[in-house]
């Protein structure tokens, strides 16, 4: 539940959309996970705790009552689309649009979720339920922290082809509504095959923001720089403070013929500070610091270095200290053995 609260502070001062937690209470109750923890109750305050699997809920055990769920939803979270002719097909195509930023963001700050199941997506586009959660370190699109993620389905590149998944669940929990109303399934599908060319747009946007590139196009080089890190293996965070600030951190792979040539591409159309300075966190919650100050607290009942750790990501984006502790990666070796868990 701590980690909960963690992240998601995290995640609102990362600017992207999310619970938050109102409150921690620890119960009477012990907890065996790993080792015996105590128990804890979340108290978790979102826009909305509907999900795409309350709607295979309702689809599967009460499809009668779909269209007025389906309305109730609407005049709740999207009652701009009232107004439309099309409103079901819209409020379809506005809980895609609000998916693809989330995901979008979560691949700008280098977050894995671990469990993108479709109880675990939101309609309104908020983050939430950080169970096996983390933040990658080494740039590496197959990696997978989460202990139940035996084959790399919510790994940390699979996060877009899952939300295509998701959406397919989420239409086809719709499908009673093309009985009920003038939605057809062909227009759902439609608007499905519409994912790749939007999640492209809205991905490449974000990542000619992270490298300052101020104009449209240039997807090429964005490609180019994607298959630098990808044979690198560098950490993701701190390379783009590295190309906005050389020589801000030691590490060799920084230092070669290969990433100043790439630098030096970039910088030809591109390295806008401002521009990068709002899209690259200077700091996000490395796991081997949530880490420890979990263990501090299950060991101690000290709360110093989580508190520490919440008021370093009160300000994610405003460096504090250029190369501190805070924006240290872990051991490749901690990597390769980290694991996370389920909170429940």
């Amino acid at each position: 539940m701590l980690r909960e609260y963690l992240y998601s502070y995290a995640m609102q001062n990362l600017n992207i959309k999310t619970s938050r937690t109102l409150a921690v209470v620890e119960t009477d109750e012990a907890v065996e996970r790993r080792r015996t923890e105590p128990g804890a109750i979340l108290v978790r305050v979102m826009n909305s705790h509907i999900r795409y699997g309350t709607f295979q809920y309702v689809a599967g055990h009460a499809s009668d009552e779909l269209q007025r769920f389906t309305d109730y939803v609407i005049d709740r979270h999207y009652p701009q689309l009232n107004a439309k002719d099309r409103t079901y097909l819209e409020f379809f195509d506005g809980v895609m649009q609000s998916s693809i930023e989330m995901v979008v963001d979560w691949l700008r700050v280098g977050f894995i979720h671990g469990v993108m199941n479709t109880d675990n997506m939101s309609i309104d586009g908020e983050t939430f339920d950080y169970g096996p959660c983390a933040f990658i370190n080494y740039y590496d699109e197959e990696t997978v922290f989460s202990s139940i993620d035996k084959h790399g389905r919510y790994a940390f590149g699979n996060q877009r082809p899952i939300l295509r998944w998701n959406l397919e669940r989420f239409a086809e929990a719709l499908q009673p509504l093309c009985t009920q109303s003038a939605l057809t399934y062909d227009e759902l599908e439609a608007k499905l095959n519409e994912f790749e060319d939007r999640f492209d747009a809205q991905y490449y946007t974000m990542m000619r923001k992270k490298l300052g590139i101020n104009a449209d196009g240039e997807e090429e080089l964005v490609d180019e720089f994607l298959g630098w890190l990808r044979k690198s293996n560098a950490d993701y965070t701190n390379t783009f403070l590295e190309l906005e600030t050389p020589g801000t951190f030691d590490d060799p792979v920084f230092a070669t013929a290969e990433f100043e040539q790439l630098r030096e591409k970039l910088a030809a159309v591109g390295l806008d500070e401002e521009l990068m300075q709002e899209s690259n966190p200077r700091y996000i919650p490395r796991n081997y610091l949530v880490e420890e100050a979990l263990d501090e607290y299950l060991e101690t009942e000290d709360l110093s270095k989580f508190k520490e750790l919440l008021t370093v990501l009160e300000n994610p984006y405003t460096s504090k200290d250029m190369g501190s502790q805070f924006q240290q990666p872990p051991p490749r070796e901690f990597d390769a053995e980290y694991t996370t868990y389920c909170n429940t």
